[in-house]
């Protein structure tokens, strides 16, 4: 049922996918998860298991699948690692990828450590050409394009077993990505009768973006049937710096045209914490009801300014504003997980998810006010699974999410981004809320089907 497409790893029949390796999970995007694998000789791993219905903690949408990968006896006291490189060219010189990864591991008497450093670099081209017409008028336009992306990256992790079903654990990770990409672009305006316009410009973009997580864990049981309760603290900092530098010239009629450059400074950081209860209310640990509590706070600075101007003319805009967003998110939650039998799989819930929020202007440079609310929304759940044989399967799955606006959305500054083009964003909006139905069928490991039907309030769009 595991399906490895490139860098895809999916699981037939859901969409999102956590690997664990031994008692490890891994805490990383599901696009790294091919090259983390990479990591471990074939020799290490004893069977592979695949969990259609983890716990709660890793499945609140019944959507995710979880892999375990059972190490063998020689994990136990193992010592060991390895080292690769990748190269890869495309058509022109433009178009490559090179890098390389490694992994040192131990493990003795319950304690396992890893590193695992990587980075590599990429280079891509990209041409546009295209031709519009409408009546008289006709528009073209060729933007051929390329871009570099770097990125270096060290993972860490430190986990010990002191006893059956009890770990503790901390996984740190920093990266840092860099993109230097530039445009060139040549617009043509024709309509008949008239001398055509043509538009040269150049654009360039360059960001800098480094980040470190870290994550302290601990997993334990309690009580005669080893009821399970797991604490989980993050921390994130996050800085991205970018620059915008724009230049247009009107070639044919020797007119000014717009030109801007632009600054955007993101600095955010944030803790969160996720404390989950599993009481087993049988013996072979099959129904099951589960309560916790999740909550997070961040906060957010975005310093951003923009000169525009037409060539050859002073400055036409001037703009800059500092603001900062902060977030404080608790959501308490409470669900029921039934085995009714080899045919029948449940599972109901309810969550809270209450809103704090404050955008703050450091620098006022407009008209707009400090802006704070609070909302609540409860988001029910329900999974139902019934599978009349191995290579059957058949789901009901009723979601309800929550997703906190964008900071793009909030700033409440007017930004122009051309000559005809302004963007302000609404710091009074609210978090949105949607849900979502699903009825779908699967076989075996090779075939699914669903239909979907989604609807949502406070629906978050650009108008």
């Amino acid at each position: 049922r595991v399906h490895v497409r490139g860098s895809l790893l999916s699981v037939v029949g859901k969409e999102k996918v956590v690997v664990k390796i031994g008692d490890v999970l891994q805490r990383i995007e599901g696009s790294e998860l091919v090259s983390v694998l990479k990591g471990y000789d074939a020799g290490l791993i004893d069977r592979v298991e695949v969990v259609t219905h983890p716990p709660l903690r890793y499945d609140p949408d019944g959507n995710t699948a979880m892999i375990i990968l059972h190490t063998s006896s020689v994990f136990r006291e193992y010592m060991g690692g390895f080292v690769g490189t990748e190269e890869m060219y495309g058509q022109g010189e433009k178009n490559y990828r090179y890098g390389g990864y490694g992994t040192l591991m131990y493990s003795h008497k319950g304690l396992f450590t890893s590193v695992s450093p990587s980075l590599h670099r990429s280079g891509s081209s990209y041409i546009e050409q295209q031709t519009y017409r409408c009546g008289e008028r006709q528009y073209s336009v060729e933007t051929p394009s390329s871009g570099i992306y770097g990125y270096a990256g060290l993972r860490g992790v430190l986990q010990y077993s002191y006893g059956e079903n009890k770990l503790l654990g901390l996984a740190l990770s920093w990266n840092r990505k860099k993109y230097d990409n530039g445009f060139n672009g040549t617009e043509c305006v024709t309509i008949q009768g008239q001398r055509d316009q043509v538009i040269e410009s150049v654009n360039k973009y360059d960001a800098k973006e480094p980040r470190l997580t870290g994550t302290a864990y601990l997993e334990s049981a309690f009580g005669q049937r080893n009821h399970r309760v797991w604490v989980e603290l993050s921390g994130v900092s996050l800085t991205n710096r970018s620059q915008m530098d724009f230049v247009g010239t009107d070639r044919t009629r020797g007119l000014p045209f717009t030109t801007y450059l632009e600054h955007n400074d993101i600095n955010t950081s944030g803790v969160s914490l996720n404390n989950d209860y599993a009481f087993y209310l049988d013996d072979n640990h099959t129904n099951i009801l589960e309560a916790g509590v999740k909550a997070s706070m961040s906060a957010t600075t975005n310093y951003r300014d923009h000169d525009s101007q037409m060539t050859g003319q002073p400055a036409a805009v001037t703009q800059e504003n500092k603001v900062r967003w902060m977030e404080l998110v608790l959501a308490p939650y409470v669900s029921t997980t039934l085995q009714m039998s080899d045919l029948w799989w449940v599972r109901g819930g309810v969550r809270y998810v209450g809103t704090d929020a404050s955008l703050r202007q450091l620098e006022p440079s407009s008209s707009a006010e400090d802006v704070s609310h609070y909302s609540g929304s409860w988001l029910p759940t329900l999974h139902i699974t019934y599978s009349p044989g191995r290579s059957h399967k058949v789901s009901l799955l009723v979601n309800s999410a929550i997703t906190q606006p964008k900071y793009q959305d909030l700033n409440p500054f007017v930004w122009q981004t051309n000559a005809h083009t302004f963007y302000r964003g609404n710091p009074r909006l609210r978090p949105q809320v949607s849900y979502s139905s699903a009825l779908q069928y699967a076989f075996g490991g090779s075939f699914s089907i669903s239909g979907v039907v989604e609807s949502g309030r406070n629906m978050i769009s650009a108008v």
